[in-house]
């Protein structure tokens, strides 16, 4: 799974935009389900982001055991990946390393 510029819930997402979590009817906790997780995952965000705070992709990683987590100096969330090349490197790394990225031969 990869996940990039992404929220805890929407409930601790909606409340930094004054919308009381009890108002959320559908809360996507992804750190509920990412807790228990059983697969490989890549979280990625920009250090800079202006639409959901980095701290969100901080905390998946901290709850989501093995993961992989890069964090971009500098981008915000609708420039996000500002080096597209290093994003691209990051995510073929972490395919290649799960035995996800199938090789011509």
């Amino acid at each position: 799974m990869i996940l990039q510029s992404t929220f805890t819930s929407v409930s601790c997402f909606a409340w930094g935009f004054g919308v009381p979590p009890v108002l959320c009817a559908h809360p996507f906790r992804n750190d509920r389900v990412l807790e228990r997780a059983m697969y490989p995952v890549l979280i990625v965000h920009g250090s800079a982001d202006e639409i959901i705070p980095v701290n969100h992709g901080r905390r998946l990683h901290e709850l989501t055991k093995g993961s992989v987590y890069h964090e971009h100096a500098g981008d915000g969330h609708n420039d996000f990946p500002r080096d597209r090349e290093r994003h691209e490197r990051e995510v073929i790394e972490f395919l290649d390393t799960n035995g996800l990225l199938e090789r011509a031969e």
